[in-house]
Order: structure tokens, then sequence, then C-alpha cells
């Protein structure tokens, strides 16, 4: 579960021809909405003695042994730096907010996740059971499903000291705010199928290429342009928003 903030300007247009805009700020819960698997786990033990094994990295030169979670450096193989692991996860929490934020709406939602989302990655619930927050929630979900609208979002994605900017379509599943990720659609390869008609190219698809564009590499890069540096690399403590809510559009 990662904490996040949804936010959603929504400009909506009036009888009268004027642009009226709502703004959302509101926390919410991103979970994985489906389990990985049933729990059932073995251990690898000692041929000899039946005692549990540790796995150990062996350096190829001075023969010091060390777990996984012990080894805090790494060496990138194109330039030849070093850097503790540390630095890249402190660097990667300043890049990335984790805040879910709504580019983009697209009408007739599930009509198109049947033509043309074949790209997903993961699916993620989002919630939040606060008495506060809990009936805006409600009514998205309501404003969403009555309009078969899905909102395209893109969001700062942090968990377990790994952090990304990811892309991704959120949806009024069966009975769950759901956010679809999807996976960068430069990574697709080509169908192996011949003679299946492919759907021609239009703003939707441009949309949805744009936000699945996965920016890690130029995070990267710029990450190891300040090792080079000598750069001190520090987490920067954000101020919390405040929650804000005009949304009387989703009655």
């Amino acid at each position: 579960m990662v904490n996040m903030t949804l936010e959603w300007k929504h400009k909506e247009k009036k009888e009268d021809g004027t642009i009226k805009e709502h703004y959302l700020n509101i926390p919410v819960k991103l979970m994985n909405s489906c389990d990985s698997g049933y729990g059932y786990h073995g251990t690898l033990i000692c041929n000899e003695c039946n005692s549990k094994v540790e796995q150990f990295y062996i350096c190829s030169s001075c023969g010091d042994k060390a777990k996984i979670g012990e080894i805090l450096k790494r060496k990138d193989d194109k330039t030849d730096l070093i850097y503790e692991e540390r630095q890249r996860t402190e660097f990667m929490k300043n890049e990335v907010d984790k805040t879910l934020k709504v580019v983009a709406e697209i009408d007739n939602i599930y009509e198109i996740l049947g033509k043309k989302i074949t790209r997903t990655e993961k699916l993620f619930e989002i919630y939040n059971n606060d008495e506060k927050v809990s009936p805006v929630i409600i009514k998205i979900y309501g404003y969403m499903l009555k309009n078969k609208k899905g909102l395209v979002c893109e969001f700062g994605y942090s968990n377990r000291g790994k952090s990304n900017k990811l892309g991704g379509i959120l949806i009024a599943g069966n009975g769950e705010l759901n956010l679809i990720q999807l996976k960068d659609y430069r990574l697709i390869r080509q169908p192996k199928q011949e003679g299946l008609p492919v759907p021609e190219q239009d703003e939707t698809a441009d949309i949805l290429n744009k936000v699945s564009e996965n920016t890690y590499p130029e995070m990267y890069e710029k990450f190891l342009e300040l090792i080079k540096s000598g750069e001190q690399i520090e987490v920067t403590v954000k101020e919390k928003p405040k929650i804000l809510v005009e949304c009387d559009f989703l009655d």
C-alpha cells in the first residue's frame, strides 16, 4: 500500500458557454488489486543436515563474502561510476512526487478498453476510508461509472526503495476505483500473427502513448551526472498538500 495525493482539475462547460474549473486534491491509498500468489513458500536446505542455507555473493578480487542486503555499492556498467544504492534511492525520492495527477479525460472508456488497451502492466485499487475523503471517492466512482469516463493519469510510485514515474488510466471497476498501469508502448513487441487488422492511431492513442513513456532512463542519467560531479544527495521533506475539494459536478 502506498499513500498518494489525487490531483484532478476538471473543466466543466456551462450552458452559456463559459468554462468552470473544479479542483480536487485529496489523499488516497494505492494498493495492488490482485494478490501475487497463494502464499505457499519453500526454503532451501542443506543436502547433508537439512539446515537452512544462506546465499552469498563473493568478491572476485579479495574474496569478501556478503549477503545481497549487505552490499551497499553498485557500478554503472556504461560509465564505470561507483555509487551507493542509498544515493540512488534518495535521488529518486526527490525526483518522483507521489501524486496521482489527472492529465486527460476519455469518454466511452469501456469500449476503448475492449479494443485498444492491450499493454496493461498492473492493476491497483484507489481508496480512502477516512470519513472526510470516503464520500468524495464514492462520488468520483459514481460520476465515472455513469458517464463511462476514464481519467488518464501520471503518477509517481515509490515503494520499497523503488521509485519511478508511471502512467495509467483511472476507471470505475467492478465495485472498485481502479488504476490500470500502462506498460511503456515502446517496449511492446510487434504482433506475430499476420492478417489481423490494426486500429488506426488517434488522439486517444497519442495521449496514452505519451503518458506511458518511462522516464526512468532520463532520471538515472541525471543521477549519474550528480555522482560524477561529487554533489551530495539528500532527501527533501515535502509539505503535505491540504485537502481541497470543489466537486459539485460529481453530484
